[in-house]
């Protein structure tokens, strides 16, 4: 009897191990990675050819790439880690620069924001490099827009570095009914353009286009510009 008693207790013993062992496979992370402060790329803009892959140099990137960037079903590297470049990184955030080819790494789709600790995207605004980005060492910014599924809202999105997030700037009130920071209003073929940036004044300006006219390439014709503060 006593024989059963001990078999049923390593049993049961052997089963809540392996449930631990599952949920924490399985839950996020709860610390933040450790990111040495003192080296690599920590508070800068990251180049290009220091970001993609489990090469880099980067020990931080690296770490932040193993934890979060990695699809292990697909089979190259190449395919795991080059659409998805760690472009920015502090205790707390990462911004990963998005690529349309892993073989081209200008070919940048968009930056996103994303909490240290979770992995998780810090913001639904993004910042979209054919939308007329514009960057230097201490700013990215393009047109963007909000979408709830009731109603959008279309304005600028602005990262400065060492803010905590990325900043939606809503144009929508400036907007008539036939204008547009967009060709496609759903937001899926941006055509925008963010211009004149004086980051010390805090303005910038953002091209405006006219839904109800296209140019020749079939893109909604350009109509006026809009001067924004922030």
């Amino acid at each position: 009897m006593q024989q059963k008693t001990i078999i049923g207790a390593v049993i049961i013993l052997a089963i809540l191990v392996c449930g631990f062992a599952v949920w924490k496979l399985h839950a996020p992370s709860s610390d933040t990675l450790t990111i040495d402060t003192g080296s690599g790329n920590y508070g800068l803009f990251i180049d290009n050819l220091d970001s993609g892959y489990f090469s880099t140099t980067d020990a931080n990137v690296k770490k932040i790439v193993q934890a979060y960037l990695t699809n292990q079903d697909t089979k190259t590297d190449s395919d795991k880690y080059g659409y998805s470049l760690v472009y920015y990184y502090t205790q707390d955030a990462f911004i990963v620069e998005r690529l349309f080819s892993s073989t081209d790494r200008n070919s940048v789709s968009e930056f996103t924001m994303y909490d240290m600790k979770t992995g998780k995207a810090a913001s639904d605004c993004f910042i979209y490099a054919h939308a007329g980005l514009y960057k230097d060492a201490d700013l990215l910014l393009s047109a963007s827009y909000k979408d709830n599924g009731v109603d959008m809202k279309q304005g600028a999105c602005l990262y400065e570095r060492g803010a905590p997030n990325f900043t939606f700037i809503d144009l929508t009130s400036k907007l008539a009914t036939d204008e547009t920071l967009f060709n496609d209003p759903a937001g899926q073929n941006l055509h925008a353009n963010t211009k004149n940036v004086d980051a010390q004044k805090k303005t910038f300006v953002v091209d405006v286009y006219d839904t109800t006219k296209k140019d020749g390439d079939g893109n909604y014709a350009y109509k006026r510009s809009v001067a924004v503060s922030y």
